[in-house]
């Protein structure tokens, strides 16, 4: 393989081996070259320096994502992440280095994978097939046009280390536990998700929630993850003006962190602060995201007709993948019927930012309906 400054490095787990030839087929087919050979992988100090040379030189890394590299803890292919990540550290915020790729159902949140991958746009391909709009969004990135974003999809929260909860065998599985969407079909947009918080918050434990997060700081203070998930549950508890400082700092790490910028914005109107919330939110790059905080913003502000469009659009281009949003949004503008039915909705798809529904201060106008237990009840988050 000849290193070239247009490259794709494609990085996986020895078992992902069939997927990755995939790949990197559909891409050479495409006319690009990819740095990925198995004949070349022998282990010994030369093959070592090469393979470090070329996360050094190439254009784009892709890591491949997968129920096998969550098996593993250790395994060359963390140490070539790694590499890439220090390198994409020395990059300006608007360059497009790293392109995470998930090949089965491994969930954003529950992957076990750097900071900096949750920060990209993922990309599933499941079992490897790849279709041809992913080849040419690449193409577009490689020839330094800006690809057309597979929208991040409203959040999906999974609580990042939540312990196993056993459920009741006559109940469908709480969605307070792991249960993964089904992955998008090739070259459909990328599900809906929200940063994963610690397992207390999802049981309403928010003192406790505040605690694990303000530990994992200690342990890693340059998380824009771990900041945002502080500020999402800071703003549960009422405290808003840390939740602001909290979210500012994700977005200080990590100037285009995902969603960020929408929450801030639904913070600063919990503020009375409306007019600097509409700001805010049209800096949001997520559309998904943009169209939910627009639509409760505008509300707010008494701007039926644009609450009205941003809701209608995040339904067209989101029903399937962001059930949750949409109830949030009618709970917000104090529609009980429709957002009890999109929660229903979201709990027949399995939406897992239903984790949430015990402490979403946005979904509060429910709390004195009699359908609110009920609902706590069949997802297992009632006290």
């Amino acid at each position: 393989m000849s290193a070239s400054a247009q490259a794709i490095f494609l990085s996986y787990a020895s078992q992902d081996a069939d997927a990755a030839q995939r790949i990197c087929d559909a891409l050479r087919a495409a006319g690009l070259e990819v740095w990925f050979d198995q004949n070349e992988l022998r282990g010994g100090d030369a093959w070592d320096a090469s393979i470090r040379k070329k996360i050094k030189e190439c254009a784009l890394f892709v890591p491949i994502i997968s129920t096998n590299t969550q098996s593993r803890s250790e395994g060359y292919f963390r140490l070539e992440w790694k590499l890439a990540v220090d390198r994409s550290h020395l990059m300006a915020d608007d360059r497009t280095f790293l392109l995470p790729v998930v090949i089965d159902d491994t969930p954003e949140t529950m992957a076990r994978v750097p900071d900096r991958f949750r920060e990209r746009q993922w990309t599933r391909l499941p079992g490897g097939a790849t279709p041809a709009e992913f080849a040419e969004r690449v193409q577009r990135l490689l020839s330094g046009g800006a690809a057309p974003p597979s929208p991040v999809a409203p959040p999906r929260v999974v609580p990042a280390a939540a312990p196993a909860v056993t459920t009741p065998t006559h109940e469908p599985p709480s969605i307070a536990v792991h249960c993964p969407a089904p992955a998008p079909a090739p070259g459909e947009r990328t599900p809906p998700r929200r940063f994963a918080g610690p397992a207390p918050l999802y049981r309403g434990r928010l003192d406790e929630a505040i605690e694990l997060d303000r530990r994992a700081l200690e342990q890693g203070p340059l998380s824009a993850t771990t900041y945002h998930s502080l500020g999402h549950t800071l703003h549960a508890t009422g405290r808003l003006g840390e939740a602001e400082a909290a979210y500012r700092k994700a977005l200080e790490l990590s100037p285009q962190i995902a969603t960020t910028r929408a929450t801030i914005a639904l913070n600063l109107l919990a503020q009375g602060r409306g007019e600097e919330a509409l700001t805010e939110v049209l800096r949001e790059a997520e559309e998904w995201a943009r169209l939910w905080a627009t639509a409760i913003i505008h509300h707010a502000a008494g701007h039926r007709a644009e609450s009205d469009a941003a809701l209608q659009e995040l339904i067209a281009k989101y029903q399937a993948e962001g059930a949750y949003q949409v109830a949030e949004v009618y709970a917000a503008r104090g529609e009980a019927d429709l957002a009890f039915e999109w929660l229903e909705r979201a709990y027949t798809q399995r939406d897992s930012g239903l984790s949430e529904t015990k402490t979403d201060p946005r979904l509060s106008f429910l709390h004195a309906d009699p359908r609110w237990d009920a609902f706590l009840r069949k997802m297992g988050l009632a006290d």
